[in-house]
């Protein structure tokens, strides 16, 4: 049987490593260290620009002594290089030398897949060698490592710093060779878990190349370290990830993304919840289900790891059991109910209500209970429901029962004994703690506070409600947050008293879906990560947040990978508002993309994608569907036009092109209307109108009503026509603001009421 005459090592990157992304790392910690030594008496810029001044010198070197025929400098000559700044003297240059070979030491592991390969080599009696690339020499490495594993004191060190030749050029091996007086490479095999550069090289010399293939960091990762070599959130973050993800040939992709992505995220997420709350005094904190699912036992693992004097709990809630129950009958309030719940018909509407459907039809008798709305149609119940007094009564009276049973289960597990407490959430508007604040109220006469992670809006009209938020919006990406936080348990639908304990009423099926998923090992992958990091991290470590934005905001170009493939198909209730259940960001079909972006361009989100997520999914696809997509999203009309000019009839229906008019059941806002403007909307509005079944126009007006009769337009006259007549709304159909505004302070002061005036190209005319 063959056997191997030589086998050689790389070393970093295949038996050890640095605990850091990589050796730029080291160069972070080091900055950080010189920051916090006054000992040294070091210059202010010096050593804020550290990082900086330590890569330029790294260039200074390499420039110096490469045109001198040495390929490989060493630690000591790029710290030469570092003393011509002037900032420092001989003396303090090697003080902070000293400290990075300290640190460089520190930060060295094992590599647990590359030591088993050396240790079954030597056992079968193969001589083995390291020969590898270094700024450091064996004399000061041979020591560091000898203390990590004694294996090491049986192996010849071949590296760049001594012989001034390059092993990933192949000058290295070629010195090797000649020292050895070998005519070529024959019996000896490299092993190494990086791209050789010289492979091809090694192998036409003769020398046998076996790549060793290890568990690698996602590609953004690797990106990402290096756009931001230096910021040592990411370098801290992605060498747990790295050695982690190492630590094993087989590991689930549900765990990989628990490792990476997950870990990072939320990991440094919940520190800086532990440091502000440390800094505030917070003593308490809640984490709110299901997002709080995973952050809290993180939390914990910090807290015990670091001794903070801060108690964590989980607290059952949901937007089913806070929004409704904590309902004061606010028109404002209703108003966000509505225009949050997504619902496109009455019947959703109703569900989101908690109330009967055939209920809630009374208040709009002529509408069909299922009859779809869009957006507008939905701003248009809102104004309806807001203004009737009896329907927020009935609806405050309706969950009576439910708002005392969310009172008693939060005065059970709430410590209101003082205010050093704080709420968890991860990402949203912020609209269910307004409710949980208002339900809190009832007991509690002080503001609540509540961490998020991302944050959709502003709230400064409510004082009694107080964010404390990461990374405040918006920031693209930020919903894949969501899936990356969730529970191996349902949604609480409400709270019942048992045995004299308020508990939560959950689903009996809940979560079991997630769990076929193999959830679970994705929440042990994150609780992998943050245990790692805990050790790592102090609570006072500064978190950088350019590289956390970073990494959100370019997480959908990478959605070919794996550990994103595995969030995007996760199994995932639409915000919670469904009962149906899709993949987060499902694939598209090139169906999908045309109904979506050419067809139903208008009505998308509700009918025709099913997912949560869709630039997501849209980065999913193949590039030729991106490409269909991006065709259609800038020459959607013109390919329109194009296909009635060639077929004779519209591409798309005739219903489909009345913009915000689509979907609008008029009857929902009263039986006579009148159209002010005869433009090219207004009479687009006008024959819209005319068209739908128990409704009338009892008037159309414009400032120049005699041009637009001269043209046939059956225009009723100007403003002044209108102070006689009984109508319930009046639609404003002037594009152009400036003379929508006129219009309307004509109306007013004619003494037209202003809930009768409905402009759609002002939201706050018709959301309020």
């Amino acid at each position: 049987m063959y056997r191997d005459k030589l086998i050689s090592y790389d070393l970093f990157g295949t038996l050890i490593d640095w605990k850091s992304g990589n050796s730029d790392g080291v160069i972070c910690l080091l900055q950080d260290r010189l920051e916090k030594t006054k000992t040294l008496n070091l210059d202010t810029q010096f050593v804020t620009q550290f990082c900086l001044y330590r890569k330029q010198a790294v260039n200074l070197a390499r420039n110096t002594y490469i045109k001198a025929g040495v390929e490989e400098i060493s630690l000591a000559q790029i710290y030469q290089a570092i003393q011509l700044n002037g900032f420092i003297s001989k003396e303090q240059m090697h003080q902070i030398y000293n400290m990075e070979l300290s640190l460089r030491k520190e930060q060295l592991y094992l590599m647990e897949q590359g030591m088993e390969h050396l240790k079954q080599d030597l056992s079968s009696g193969t001589p083995a060698i390291i020969v590898a690339d270094s700024i450091l020499g064996a004399s000061i490495l041979k020591p560091w490592l000898h203390d990590l594993d004694p294996i090491f004191d049986k192996l010849r060190f071949c590296l760049s710093a001594d012989y001034k030749k390059c092993a990933s050029r192949g000058t290295l091996f070629s010195l090797l060779r000649d020292e050895r007086k070998w005519k070529d490479l024959e019996g000896w095999k490299h092993k190494s878990a990086s791209d050789y550069p010289c492979e091809v090289w090694l192998k036409k010399a003769g020398l046998k190349f076996e790549k060793l293939h290890y568990n690698q960091l996602p590609k953004l990762e690797k990106d990402l370290l290096c756009k931001f070599p230096f910021d040592g959130t990411l370098q801290l973050c992605t060498g747990i990830s790295k050695k982690l993800l190492q630590q094993s040939d087989k590991i689930s992709v549900a765990k990989s993304t628990g490792r990476s992505i997950g870990g990072t995220l939320l990991t440094v997420y919940v520190h800086w919840v532990l440091q502000i709350s440390v800094n505030k005094g917070i003593k308490r904190l809640y984490f709110i289900a299901r997002d709080g699912y995973i952050l809290k036992q993180m939390a914990d693992v910090m807290i015990q790891m670091w001794k903070l004097p801060i108690k964590t709990y989980y607290i059952y809630g949901s937007r089913k059991a806070w929004r409704m129950p904590s309902f004061d009958g606010k028109e404002e309030v209703l108003r966000l109910i509505v225009l949050y719940s997504n619902a496109n018909n009455l019947r959703a509407l109703s569900s989101a209500f908690g109330i009967e459907a055939d209920v809630l039809q009374s208040y709009f008798p002529g509408v069909d209970i299922d009859e779809k709305f869009s957006n507008a149609g939905r701003n248009a119940v809102a104004r309806r429901l807001c203004r009737d007094e009896s329907f927020r009564h009935l609806l405050r009276e309706k969950h009576q029962v439910q708002r005392e049973s969310m009172k008693a289960y939060l005065q059970q597990e709430i410590d209101i004994s003082d205010e050093f407490f704080a709420f968890v959430e991860i990402n949203g508007t912020g609209f269910t703690q307004q409710c949980l604040s208002t339900c809190m109220q009832l007991f509690y006469n002080h503001p609540i506070r509540t961490f998020y992670f991302n944050i959709y809006r502003m709230w400064p009209e409510n004082p009694m409600c107080r964010y404390m938020v990461f990374l405040p919006g918006p920031i693209k990406n930020s919903l894949i947050l969501e899936p990356l936080t969730r529970a191996l348990h349902g949604t609480t639908e409400k709270y019942e008293c048992r045995d004299g304990n308020w508990v939560p009423v959950l689903p009996k099926d809940g979560g079991h879906l997630l769990s076929d998923y193999k959830y679970d090992e994705y929440i042990e992958g994150c609780l992998n990560f943050c245990n790692v990091y805990s050790e790592y991290a102090q609570i006072k470590d500064r978190i950088n947040l350019l590289s956390i934005v970073n990494y959100i905001e370019n997480i959908s170009e990478y959605m070919q990978e794996d550990v994103f493939k595995y969030i995007a198909d996760m199994p995932y209730n639409h915000f919670g508002r469904k009962n149906t259940i899709s993949a987060y960001a499902p694939l598209l079909s090139k169906d999908d993309v045309r109904n979506i972006f050419l067809l139903h361009r208008s009505d998308v989100w509700e009918e025709y994608y099913h997912g949560a997520d869709l630039e997501m999914s849209i980065s999913r696809c193949s590039k030729a569907i991106q490409k269909k997509v991006f065709f259609y999203r800038k020459k959607a009309n013109k390919v329109i036009e194009r296909f009635s000019t060639l077929w004779g009839h519209n591409l798309v229906p005739e219903r489909k092109k009345v913009g915000l008019l689509q979907d609008f059941p008029v009857s929902i806002l009263g039986k006579r209307f009148v159209v002010y403007g005869a433009g090219i909307y207004g009479t687009r509005l006008h024959a819209y109108i005319k068209e739908q079944s128990g409704v009338e126009i009892v008037g159309w007006v414009d400032k120049n009503y005699k041009e637009k009769q001269s043209q046939g337009l059956p225009v009723t006259g100007d403003a002044s026509s209108l102070i006689d007549l009984k109508f319930d709304m009046l639609f404003l159909a002037i594009v152009k603001r400036e003379w929508a505004y006129q219009a309307k302070h004509e109306l007013l002061s004619m003494g037209i009421e202003e809930k009768k005036i409905y402009d759609f190209f002002n939201e706050n005319d018709y959301l309020i």
